[in-house]
């Protein structure tokens, strides 16, 4: 914003004409006189626009002129009127009293073939619902990976027939390029190759494992086990990204996993009966959700919903299982942290304190519920 501010308050300074009628559309005398310059040239210019538009935008001007030419020949896309105009102004005229300036400059033998080659053909071809007059032009609009991008404007006489003629153009124009031995342009791209040794794909699967044994520990859940199981749950982790908006869980769908929050944020809500939606908390990157789902098989108690882009990790019940089994004592501890979690949840959606709970009591319900769930004995 403060280049934006600088600008409006520079141009507020400096003043800036009332309308169009009293601007000065005159050369700046950026450009020599046209015959004086003996290569072919294709020119873009970009003055600012008029008024307080001209603190975020600018017009492009393209300036052409054949070799050896006495003129230059300027043509501007305008928002009034006839919308392509051929020589309205001065080639390097001010534009709302704005000076221009070359911002990309092609001369020789590549500007002086293509643009009359390409506006001969159509101006001679006999193209069904294709206007002779205005005569039909070609102009040089930028460039695109290593390619210049140029823009064939016709008239239509018959606006019925817009795209069997825009087809016939076309053609023209292809076998134009092809008749003076011009190929059409391929695009140019930078790539970068890393070569896939075994030594770059372990590097690559350690960062990973490292993003994931990082997301594991802000999981109060796992704080009992140890290195070798942690580093066992991340190789079975899958990664979920999910879209600003979309649904991650929700309410009452039965889905036995937990989800790890590395990235972005996510609201819980709450459905009513008759559609209404509640809103209950966000939850922020280091969170985690779905425990109950994971451990007892629970459905859904709220639904989760991405508010920004977000990056998760998700752990289900078969790759939690076999430690759980090997260690059955790990089922108290979680047993104790379900208690006070869902404890904390449900006052939130019924939006009172739930410290005088009973939480011996709760932690004993979902121990029970856990062995259950994964078949320990007590």
């Amino acid at each position: 914003l403060l280049p934006i501010s600088i600008g409006a308050a520079l141009g507020y300074a400096q003043g800036w004409p009332e309308n169009w009628r009293v601007a000065s559309w005159a050369s700046s005398g950026l450009l020599p006189e046209a015959k004086s310059v003996q290569p072919a040239s294709v020119m873009i210019l970009s003055s600012r626009t008029g008024r307080w538009r001209g603190i975020f935008a600018e017009h492009m001007s393209i300036v052409v002129k054949p070799q050896s030419a006495a003129t230059w020949t300027r043509y501007d896309v305008v928002g009034w009127g006839m919308p392509v105009r051929k020589d309205a102004y001065a080639a390097d005229a001010l534009w709302y009293g704005n000076t221009p300036r070359v911002i990309f400059r092609l001369e020789g033998p590549a500007a002086a073939k293509l643009i009359p080659a390409v506006e001969q053909s159509i101006r001679e071809s006999e193209i069904a619902h294709a206007a002779r007059d205005p005569a039909p032009n070609c102009v040089l609009l930028g460039f695109e990976h290593g390619y210049g991008l140029y823009d064939m404007r016709y008239w239509l006489t018959d606006l019925r027939f817009d795209d069997p003629t825009d087809s016939q153009v076309r053609i023209n124009i292809y076998t134009a390029l092809q008749r003076n031995g011009w190929r059409l342009a391929i695009a140019e791209h930078g790539v970068r190759l890393t070569e896939q040794t075994e030594e770059h794909r372990r590097e690559v699967h350690e960062r990973e494992i490292a993003r994931r044994l990082a997301a594991l520990r802000t999981v109060d859940l796992f704080t009992g086990l140890t290195e070798v199981e942690l580093a066992t749950i991340a190789e079975r982790l899958t990664y979920s990204p999910f879209a600003q908006g979309e649904v991650i869980t929700r309410q009452g769908n039965v889905a036995h996993w937990l989800y790890m929050l590395t990235a972005g944020d996510a609201d819980i809500v709450i459905d009513g009966e008759a559609g209404e939606r509640r809103f209950v908390n966000t939850l922020a990157e280091g969170s985690f959700f779905g425990e109950a789902g994971l451990l007892t098989g629970a459905p859904r108690s709220a639904t989760v919903v991405a508010r920004t882009n977000v990056e998760c990790y998700r752990l289900d019940k078969a790759s939690f299982e076999g430690i759980l089994m090997s260690r059955p004592e790990l089922a108290e501890q979680m047993s104790h942290v379900m208690a006070a979690r869902q404890g904390a949840l449900a006052a939130a959606i019924a939006g009172h304190d739930a410290a005088a709970r009973d939480h011996a009591g709760k932690s004993a319900e979902w121990l029970a519920r856990i062995r259950n769930f994964f078949g320990l004995s007590t």
